[in-house]
């Protein structure tokens, strides 16, 4: 079985028990999946001390209103797996004074097994027959309706999005419900899900809940900013190596020593054979790959700088049972890929491009999932040092901090620390007339008096005023409207740099409190 990392676990009754985080280990003592409710803690056997429940202020706050208020709420939270639905809903709950409190989790199972898990939660919060079994979901949900007509009850459907999968009329049932019984009900309803397409069409038009919903989550992973805070002691650049590995959500992040070197924990964590995030990863797209065809393959040509739609179906147009908009809409929805829009051609599908949205999955895939053969017979530093390590500083790094620069220019200017206030980051498209080819600036910003190009240079030399000068030759000679230039650099700026005519701004800028 191999020796993995022990995880420290908060048991629903309070106690704290060291155990590993497969399933071997659960059975072992007796504690199912569902016994179990990951929280914020340090992960290491030799570490005392809990982690705060941070970052999530402001949904935390939505939610606690919601379960104070005097009328019938009902809360819509999706987001990612991973990204901390539940941990949100239990700390939420945990201010829900005085209510009656009947949370279920759905299952990746039929819809009678479904019924059954939670018919039973339901029995028990309203003192029914042990072994009550509601005949049907609409005569489930006028049993939680009836008792908050006489006392608030918060009632939680985590993975909500398992149970619509298996019938999609459940969502009739419950606006039916809603609306017979809202203005005279004490209910806060909560819906939770992963699955981000299947969550986000309860709130199209078409959908029987649409008006329905009181409050809207769309749980996001954390920024680079408030990921860092898992990490608190790390240099800057090692708080963006592992940002660039793990992105922003909570679970990857709470797997990271942050006593062990960064490097260490990449290789730790994901790298080395038989890891945690490997496991991850493969148990976050096995499912999908099984039933959706193209998916692996869509992934590593996104990986491959094969990223404009049309490109993408050139490749994959050969094999008929792949059908490549669905795909990649399966692969947003699960937050694995992003769709770009350059700020200055918003609509303009030709120049619309994909892009990973999970750190994690990009370098598992351009480095373990690319090289497997090798990585499973050499021992986990010879592997990183001949297939990852020179590629990662030449490459990978640098794009991630283009994109990690992005959300901190965004940051700064809602802290007021760049003027004019920035309205838009993103990338800028433009046509290079000389090369007959479209190119884009990856870092540009829209405030009122135009736009602003931002060169990112995650290199170990300071950026001089020979490279400044290069660069704003580069973009007149190109014919582009930016009104001034920025700098973002990793070993900031030689002397000779003149602030008063660029923005310059240092990677421990990026991290400033």
């Amino acid at each position: 079985m191999g020796t993995y990392p022990l995880v420290i676990l908060k048991i629903a009754k309070g106690s704290v028990a060291l155990t590993h985080i497969y399933s071997e280990y659960l059975s072992k003592i007796n504690l199912s999946k569902t016994e179990l409710r990951y929280t914020f803690l340090e992960h290491w056997p030799d570490k005392e001390a809990h982690m705060e429940f941070f970052g999530r202020e402001q949904e935390l706050s939505e939610m606690e209103r919601a379960f104070a208020s005097e009328k019938f709420e009902a809360v819509l939270l999706y987001g990612r797996r991973r990204v901390g639905k539940t941990e949100l809903i239990r700390q939420a709950l945990e201010e829900a004074d005085g209510s009656l409190i009947i949370s279920c989790e759905c299952k990746r199972a039929s819809f009678a097994v479904n019924l059954r898990h939670l018919s039973a939660r339901i029995a028990s919060a309203l003192k029914l027959p042990a072994d009550y079994v509601f005949p049907s979901f609409d005569a489930l949900l006028d049993a939680v309706f009836d008792a908050a007509s006489r006392q608030k009850v918060v009632f939680v459907i985590d993975e909500f999005s398992f149970l619509l999968r298996e019938d999609p009329s459940v969502d009739s049932s419950l606006a039916i419900a809603i609306d017979a019984h809202r203005h005279d009900s004490l209910l806060k309803i909560v819906l939770s899900g992963s699955y981000v397409d299947l969550m986000e069409h309860l709130v199209d038009a078409a959908s029987p809940l649409y008006g329905r919903f009181t409050h809207i989550i769309h749980l996001m992973p954390f920024d680079y900013f408030t990921a860092a805070r898992f990490y608190p002691n790390y240099i800057p650049a090692d708080k963006v190596l592992m940002y660039a590995t793990m992105g922003g959500v909570p679970y990857f992040n709470s797997l990271i020593d942050p006593d062990k070197p960064a490097i260490d924990n990449v290789i730790e964590l994901i790298v080395r054979k038989d890891s945690i995030l490997e496991h991850e990863v493969s148990e976050m797209l096995l499912a999908e790959t099984n039933k959706i065809a193209g998916l692996n393959t869509i992934i590593e040509l996104v990986g491959s700088d094969v990223r404009k739609y049309s490109d993408i179906m050139g490749r994959v147009s050969q094999d008929k049972r792949v059908n490549p908009s669905y795909a990649l809409a399966r692969l947003q929805g699960m937050g694995i890929l992003r769709k770009v829009e350059p700020i200055n051609a918003k609509g303009n599908k030709k120049r619309t491009f994909y892009a990973f949205g999970d750190n994690l999955v990009h370098f598992y895939y351009r480095y373990v999932f690319r090289y497997l053969a090798e990585r499973n017979i050499m021992a986990p530093r010879d592997f990183f040092s001949e297939f990852v390590q020179h590629d990662l500083d030449a490459v990978y790094l640098p794009k991630k901090f283009e994109e990690l620069a992005a959300q901190g220019i965004a940051r700064m200017s809602r802290l007021h620390r760049i003027e004019p206030l920035v309205y838009e980051v993103g990338t800028y498209s433009f046509d290079d007339a000389r090369a007959r080819v479209n190119r884009q600036f990856d870092v540009v910003t829209r405030d009122a008096e135009g736009y602003t190009s931002y060169e990112c240079k995650f290199t170990n030399a300071p950026i001089d005023s020979r490279v400044a000068a290069e660069e704003e030759r580069q973009v007149r000679d190109l014919d582009i409207d930016f009104y001034r230039l920025g700098f973002i650099s990793k070993s900031g700026f030689a002397g000779d740099v003149d602030p008063n005519r660029y923005v310059l701004v240092a990677l421990d800028d990026l991290y400033a409190e």
